[in-house]
């Protein structure tokens, strides 16, 4: 299919008579043609213009965000700044107060493998349990003792509290063990929190 337009015109003789026509055919199927896609393009421009201006609403609306964001983040960090200070002078209050009333402090996994120690008592080091079980430095004895109390916490899930006495360097201490399980974030228990305060010398002026 082709678009053509006709124009036609009369022929006249020396009498000025119509003795015929002049007819003229132009094809403007390439006119019409590049016609269409100037007004195809000119929509899609104008779409494109839209997408353009609700984009930049959109930026803008992102840009005010990205700075409320950033101005909540700010507090956020500051806040966090201050409360890391807060915990570390609660951490060192503690870590006196602990150390001063002769408590030790550390935590087992779930195979009663020692993975944190503080404040040892005097005959133990870190690296003498840290990763190491009580059998591996204590008398069997002695370890059967702990161990079978560890063990019930992690069974029971509940907190204990016992008196006992273990050789440790040689020497015979006396310390009240609180044993406490630890959790998961899905409330399981991955192993244990304890505490030995040190009643030698109590014991020793009964």
């Amino acid at each position: 299919i082709i678009n053509v337009n006709i124009s036609t015109a009369p022929i006249y003789d020396l009498d000025n008579n119509i003795n015929g026509i002049i007819v003229l055919v132009q094809d403007i199927t390439e006119r019409i043609m590049q016609h269409r896609e100037i007004v195809k393009r000119s929509g899609e421009l104008q779409t494109a213009v839209m997408n353009l201006e609700i984009l930049n609403e959109e930026l803008q609306t992102t840009e005010e965000e990205l700075l409320s964001s950033e101005e909540e983040l700010r507090t956020q960090v500051e806040e966090l700044d201050k409360s890391r200070k807060d915990l570390l002078e609660v951490e060192e209050k503690l870590r006196i107060a602990i150390k001063n009333a002769n408590i030790s402090v550390y935590t087992q996994n779930n195979l009663l493998e020692y993975t944190w120690v503080y404040n040892l008592p005097e005959g133990l080091t870190a690296s003498m349990i840290i990763g190491k079980k009580d059998s591996d430095f204590l008398s069997q004895e002695d370890a059967n003792k702990i161990i079978s109390l560890k063990e019930g916490v992690l069974k029971t899930k509940v907190f204990e509290q016992k008196e006992m006495d273990l050789q440790i360097g040689g020497q015979k201490r006396y310390f009240n063990y609180i044993v406490e399980p630890m959790y998961e974030n899905n409330d399981e228990v991955k192993g244990l929190i304890c505490a030995a305060v040190d009643l030698t010398e109590k014991r020793r002026m009964e």
